[in-house]
């Protein structure tokens, strides 16, 4: 009471004010892990929205229809066998359990597929791509076997469909929007460099394996 008078004990309540308007506001350095009380105490999105392409969509569709496809062509493998007769002969048994069998395991291979397409990682980029080069590799064995069997026109229809399809899914999975979707970081070019003899690899695999589990069954 008996000090000097200073500046501030001269400011009207006036001048306080404004210079407490005009001070920077203190920022609380945890208010990032505080919740949200705005939203009803839950916490905070971890990251942005993912915008999944169109396109990746539309092939999840497709996929979801080989799994149906797939599941009721092993139902009727293995509940109503007649409907896979085609000649006088009956189909043995062990046939058909085998037919099943392999539908389930292309139902389960089409069901990563969509888990593949859903999901934004990198090994999910390099599955489609090896899914898909294989499927144009497995056309192109069947399209010869077709040709074997005198059926041209299928054989045809099979290997060029087969081709253009492939190469125009492929060519899709390679553009910078999908790279960028699964956080792909390896060059344009490496993906069906690698997939593509891969998927070949693996079509062969399959063809002589059906084959031998074919004559083992039935011989």
């Amino acid at each position: 009471m008996f000090d000097e008078l200073t500046a501030t004990d001269l400011e009207t309540r006036a001048q306080r004010n404004e210079a407490s308007a005009s001070a920077p506001a203190k920022v609380d350095p945890l208010a990032a892990y505080r919740p949200d009380t705005k939203s009803g105490g839950r916490s905070r999105s971890s990251g942005p929205a993912i915008d999944r392409p169109l396109g990746l969509k539309i092939l999840a569709g497709l996929a979801v229809l080989g799994i149906i496809g797939s599941l009721g062509g092993a139902a009727m493998a293995f509940f109503s066998p007649d409907s896979f007769q085609r000649g006088p002969e009956p189909i043995p048994a062990s046939i058909l359990k085998l037919t099943g069998g392999l539908l389930v395991g292309s139902a389960i291979v089409w069901m990563v597929l969509v888990s593949a397409l859903m999901t934004p990682q990198p090994w999910a980029w390099w599955f489609c791509n090896l899914a898909y080069s294989t499927n144009i590799w497995f056309n192109l064995v069947n399209a010869v076997l077709a040709a074997q069997e005198g059926n041209a026109a299928r054989a045809v229809g099979r290997a060029v469909g087969g081709l253009i399809v492939g190469a125009i899914i492929i060519s899709y999975f390679s553009k910078q929007k999908i790279r960028d979707f699964f956080a792909v970081k390896v060059p344009i070019w490496v993906g069906p460099v690698a997939c593509v003899p891969a998927g070949l690899g693996i079509a062969f695999a399959l063809v002589f394996g059906i084959g031998a589990a074919y004559i083992a069954v039935n011989g």
